[in-house]
C-alpha cells in the first residue's frame, strides 16, 4: 500500500532529522508505485529538506560510509528537489538505476551530482540503460572530474554497441581502484587504444570485472595485448559469454599453465 511507502519515507526523513546512521539513503516510497506526478511533491520537499541537514551527520560520523541510491522513476519537479538538495549533500557512494526522466536531462542530473561531491569514492550505474554514447561522454566527462572518486561500476541493459570501448576510451586517464564493467555490448569499434592505456597509465587499478560482456575474436586479441605486461591488477573477473575461437590466447595470458615456470610468472593469477 501506499500509506506504508509514505511512512517509509517519513521514517527515513526523520531519522536523517535525528542525525542516525542510515547506510543507504533511498526516496523509494513504495516499489510497487511509481510516483511520476507531483502529488507527493509535498513530502519529498521534506525529504529533501532533511538529506541537506544530513550532511552535518555525514562529517560526523567521518569513519562510516554513506550511499545514496535512485532506483525508482520521478517527475522531473521532484528531480529538481533531489537534485538541488544532492548538490549540498556529499554521500560517499551513489548508485543509479534508470529512470523515466528524458535522456538528457537524468544524465546531466547524475553528472551534476557527481562533478560537485568532493567526498565521493564509488559510482554505481546498475541495471542502467545506456541508449546512446553521448550518455557515455556525458557520465565519464563528471567521472573524470572528480578526484575523489575511486571505484566505478557500470552494469549495463539495453545498451548501445561499442558502449565497454567507449566507456575505456573516455575512462583511460582516470585513476582508480576498481573498474566493474557488465553486460555492456563487447568492444566494438573502439580500437585498443582505451584498454591498452588505462591499464598502462594507471597502476593503482587493482580489480578490474568484465563479466557478462560478449566479444569477438578482434577484441580477444585487444585485451591480451592490453593484458599481457600489466603487473597492478591483482583481481580479474571474466566470463566465457559464448567465447570466440581464439579465448585461449587470452586464458594464456591470464594464466599460462604450459609448464611450472611460465604459470609462476603469470601476471594474472
Amino acid at each position: 500500500m501506499i500509506a506504508n511507502g509514505i511512512t517509509r519515507l517519513a521514517a527515513i526523513t526523520r531519522g536523517m532529522r535525528m542525525g542516525e546512521y542510515m547506510h543507504t539513503v533511498n526516496p523509494d516510497i513504495d516499489s510497487n508505485f511509481v510516483p511520476r506526478y507531483n502529488g507527493y511533491k509535498p513530502h519529498y520537499k521534506e525529504f529533501a529538506d532533511a538529506l541537506v541537514d544530513y550532511q552535518r551527520t555525514i562529517d560526523y560520523r567521518e569513519d562510516e560510509s554513506f550511499r545514496f541510491t535512485l532506483d525508482i522513476p520521478l517527475s522531473r519537479e521532484i528531480m529538481d528537489l533531489l537534485h538541488d538538495a544532492l548538490q549540498q549533500t556529499h554521500f560517499h557512494e551513489f548508485e543509479f538505476y534508470s529512470n523515466n526522466l528524458e535522456r538528457e536531462e537524468y544524465m546531466n542530473f547524475i553528472a551534476n551530482c557527481v562533478k560537485v561531491n568532493t567526498r565521493l569514492k564509488l559510482i554505481r550505474f546498475e541495471d542502467f540503460k545506456i541508449g546512446h554514447l553521448k550518455d557515455i561522454d556525458v557520465l565519464c566527462e563528471a567521472v573524470n572530474s572528480n578526484g575523489s572518486l575511486q571505484n566505478v561500476i557500470f552494469s549495463g541493459r539495453d545498451t548501445v554497441e561499442g558502449a565497454l570501448g567507449e566507456i575505456f576510451n573516455k575512462l583511460k586517464s582516470k585513476t582508480v581502484n576498481f573498474i566493474k564493467l557488465e553486460r555492456l555490448n563487447g568492444l566494438t569499434n573502439f580500437g585498443p587504444t582505451g584498454m591498452s592505456e588505462l591499464l598502462s597509465s594507471n597502476p593503482s587499478l587493482s580489480a578490474l570485472s568484465l563479466r557478462r560482456n560478449t566479444f569477438n575474436e578482434q577484441d580477444i586479441v585487444y585485451m591480451s595485448n592490453s593484458l599481457r605486461s600489466n603487473t597492478s591488477l591483482r583481481l580479474l573477473l571474466i566470463t566465457r559469454e559464448n567465447p570466440p575461437n581464439n579465448w585461449d590466447l587470452l586464458e594464456s595470458v591470464i594464466f599460462d599453465c604450459s609448464s611450472l615456470n611460465t604459470a609462476y610468472y603469470s601476471n594474472h593469477h
